[in-house]
């Protein structure tokens, strides 16, 4: 063996053996193993031939023993270079996954920021924009009512200015939502932060036969017939008697979410104060 591959077998084994080595270490020796590989076999070539020559090689013991040397060092060196080839892919991945874990642990305190601030302020305004959601709906029902029964007949009731928008379009400071508008209390779809598949807002509706057999209901009126005078007082009374009873369930209703926003103040000042 000639110094020159001495050497190159030495930096094989190093590098086949350390940890500590680069890509383009092992890319370099893959390309100085792959030019002695070429020159190795045109030496072995080279040496059977003159192996096989008897006046070249008069001695067949030495001749053949020379063939046999080159051949061994070329197929050494081929054996050698796919296990250098994997040294490559190895380490390459290494350092793939060593430059992705710098960014991974770059990116990952501003994830973690990210977690903590999106779940407070989700957490907050679920349940503050839901509460205020909830009422909106509770007084336009009730602001329904009251304009339903409203005695229009009146003198006084002509023009005298005492007709509420919805909440929604007063506090936006609109007059209508139009045919292609967005309504937050309609269009507003926000997820139930701790259940995926429920929504928090809107809350669930009747199902579709329920609805349309409230509303045939409705739609049927008997004829009163010679009752009528008595049948209309009936009418009136019972759609006051229906609105108190909006009135108080809106009142009982109102109550309680005062009650739990009470709660959790007294529950933040606990915590404050601990």
């Amino acid at each position: 063996m000639t110094a020159m591959s001495a050497v190159l077998e030495q930096r094989i084994a190093t590098t086949l053996s350390t940890e500590d080595v680069t890509s383009d270490v092992v890319a370099l020796l893959i390309t100085e193993v792959e030019t002695a590989i070429v020159a190795a076999d045109k030496a072995a070539e080279a040496e059977r031939e003159k192996a096989l020559d008897p006046l070249a090689s008069p001695d067949a013991t030495k001749a053949r023993a020379t063939m046999e040397d080159a051949e061994f060092r070329r197929d050494r060196l081929r054996t050698v270079l796919p296990r250098l080839q994997a040294r490559l892919q190895q380490v390459h991945l290494h350092e793939m996954y060593s430059r992705w874990l710098a960014e991974f642990e770059r990116v990952k305190p501003r994830h973690d920021a990210a977690v903590a601030r999106l779940k407070a302020v989700y957490l907050e305004f679920e349940n503050k924009l839901v509460d205020a959601l909830n009422e909106a709906q509770e007084v336009d029902a009730e602001v329904k009512r009251l304009g339903s029964v409203k005695p229009y007949d009146a003198p006084e009731a002509n023009g005298d200015g005492r007709n509420l928008l919805t909440v929604e379009m007063a506090a936006r400071g609109i007059t209508g939502i139009g045919l292609h508008g967005r309504s937050i209390m309609k269009d507003l779809k926000l997820p139930d932060f701790a259940e995926p598949t429920k929504l928090a807002w809107p809350p669930p509706t009747p199902s579709l036969a329920v609805q349309v057999a409230a509303s045939m209901a409705s739609m049927i009126h008997p004829h009163p017939g010679a009752n009528w005078a008595s049948e209309r007082e009936e009418r009136a009374r019972a759609t006051r008697e229906e609105y108190e009873r909006v009135i108080a369930h809106y009142d009982s209703m109102a109550r309680q979410r005062e009650e739990r926003e009470a709660a959790e103040v007294q529950k933040r000042g606990k915590g404050a104060a601990v």
